[in-house]
């Protein structure tokens, strides 16, 4: 398991580092070329393809070209946990420039020197891609995105879903993970999905994703989509996402017209009380002791999940959450946490919610049903699934 680990949570690392990558690189300016382009790559029985235009890397935002780490890890971690042959997956940075002026000052930059490709330009570069990966390794190749600015994310999520294979580990992946380690927490607090309030601080793909979930989980139990979404607030940079702030279509689904606006955490919880707090901002330490004190005053048994990686970009450490909570808390984090030795002698070992649990075997399972669109009602099937594996009845 070190291995794994060191894969998924060193990859963001590694791409600071250049070396010669075993994946394939398409930069914008081979538009109208793409389908050729392909055939370079000596494996033609591709079943997986994980892209990446590398603007949105874990830890470190935008760097370019140098982002072909992360489609090589997760190309790793197919084989190594979904047992994809290696010559069945390929790795691919999409060059469309950078915003990243250390990286376009740097000489030894290996990418394109130019800003990113965006609006129609970046679009129609997208639509080649898709169309010539589709066209030469068949139609039942699955096209895994990762790592894509939020906005892009989605739009691109939306765009092609209907016509081919599509995942994206950060929108569904998570979703998936976390979904079900909210409905294991349940088993201890004996708690319904739909008995929770739930706080997400940080608005992006990955909270939105979750939240999208919880609402299809929710709604199982019996209740209307209104309903399910009440029991879900959203804080981005702004504060909680209500009706009166511009928002994307993604986070409007969410946006309360019946709350005022808020832009403490502190004072969220307190009007709020959720009993499940989500931390997926980036903002090293935001959950205060005070804040955690104050979830525990409201609940017995506070659901923290921190989902914020690399961990040094957590909002609170496992030791945090447990101590702010008398140890009462049920805390699980994006990266792996050190397990915590209570006064009383007790090990309390936090769990680790990642999408590399679920996303080698789910998208293994999409290309062998040629599964298109990919639901949310489908995504939460998977989420119960992987709840069984969790060892707790």
């Amino acid at each position: 398991m070190f291995e794994f680990r060191f894969c998924f949570q060193k990859a963001s690392v590694s791409c600071c580092i250049y070396h010669i990558s075993r994946g394939i690189y398409i930069t914008i300016q081979d538009r109208g070329h793409i389908f050729t382009l392909l055939k370079n790559w000596p494996a033609d029985t591709i079943k997986t393809v994980v892209m990446t235009d590398g603007e949105r890397i874990l830890g470190f935002g935008d760097m370019g070209a140098n982002g072909m780490a992360i489609p090589l890890s997760k190309a790793v971690l197919y084989t190594a946990l979904g047992g994809l042959q290696p010559y069945h997956c390929l790795p691919v940075m999409l060059d469309v420039g950078t915003n990243n002026e250390k990286l376009l000052e740097d000489e030894f930059y290996v990418g394109l020197r130019r800003k990113r490709a965006t609006g129609e330009e970046y679009i129609s570069f997208m639509d080649e891609v898709v169309e010539s990966l589709s066209a030469h390794y068949g139609p039942n190749v699955c096209l895994h995105f990762a790592d894509f600015k939020n906005s892009n994310a989605f739009q691109l999520l939306e765009r092609y879903r209907s016509n081919y294979i599509t995942f994206n580990d950060d929108i569904q992946g998570s979703a998936v993970v976390i979904v079900s380690g909210l409905m294991t927490a349940s088993r201890v607090t004996q708690k319904k999905i739909s008995q929770n309030s739930y706080l997400f601080y940080g608005g992006g793909g990955a909270s939105i994703g979750i939240a999208r979930l919880l609402v299809q989980a929710i709604m199982e139990e019996g209740f209307s989509e209104d309903e399910a979404k009440s029991r879900i607030f959203i804080m981005d940079s702004k504060g909680l996402i209500v009706t009166s702030h511009e928002l994307s279509a993604a986070k409007s689904e969410f946006a309360r017209s019946d709350y005022p606006k808020i832009d403490s955490l502190l004072e969220a919880i307190r009007l709020i009380r959720p009993s499940v707090l989500i931390g997926a901002s980036g903002q090293s330490g935001a959950f205060t002791r005070d804040i955690l004190r104050e979830l525990s005053t409201i609940h017995k048994t506070p659901i923290i999940f921190v989902l914020s990686n690399q961990s040094n970009l957590g909002e609170c450490t496992s030791q945090m959450a447990y101590k702010a909570t008398e140890w009462r808390c049920i805390f699980v984090s994006g990266s792996s946490s050190e397990p915590v030795r209570t006064p009383d002698d007790r090990l309390l070992k936090p769990s680790q919610g990642n999408n590399c649990y679920v996303f080698p075997s789910l998208v293994n399972a999409l290309s062998l049903a040629v599964i298109r669109p990919l639901t949310y009602k489908l995504l939460l099937t998977a989420a119960k699934s992987f709840k069984s594996q969790s060892g707790i009845r």
